[in-house]
């Protein structure tokens, strides 16, 4: 993806998570393009199947989007039938959200995504190494959701 790689030998760390963070949407936007599916989408197909029943102000709250935002992506998984819509039953003014058949065969194809675009990411890392840099992004994030 970078050609030029000299001119990352000075970069911030900043710097390197918006390269790891191109790389990364690259990558999945190239393996989900055959099912019509965005990263963003992908996101919410994810969450749905993880959870399926999901209100739509739920999965709005999770994913921190307005729930317009929220309608939309749903209205468009509906229309590639990766979900559906049930009237719910304790308040007849709201939905949930289920994954379709469709839905799950493809979680089962792309179970692998993020794991094997990590798996590129580390190929040159040992295990010791993989621990110490899972430890301090896990440091690191404490520090932005406090």
């Amino acid at each position: 993806m970078f050609n030029n790689k000299s001119i990352f030998e000075k970069s911030n760390i900043s710097q390197y998570i918006c390269l790891f963070y191109k790389d990364f949407q690259s990558y999945c936007e190239e393996k989900l393009k055959e099912y019509n599916l965005t990263n963003g989408l992908y996101y919410y197909l994810i969450y749905i199947y993880k959870k399926p029943g999901s209100k739509l102000n739920e999965i709005s709250k999770f994913m921190n989007v307005d729930k317009s935002h929220t309608t939309r992506a749903i209205q468009k998984l509906i229309s590639f039938d990766y979900v559906e819509k049930q009237v719910n039953e304790d308040d007849k003014k709201s939905f949930n959200v289920y994954p379709t058949e469709k839905c799950k065969l493809v979680m089962e194809e792309m179970v692998d995504l993020f794991p094997k675009w990590e798996e590129r990411f580390l190929k040159d890392f040992s295990n010791e190494e993989v621990e110490l840099l899972r430890s301090l992004f896990k440091k690191a994030f404490k520090n932005i959701i406090d």
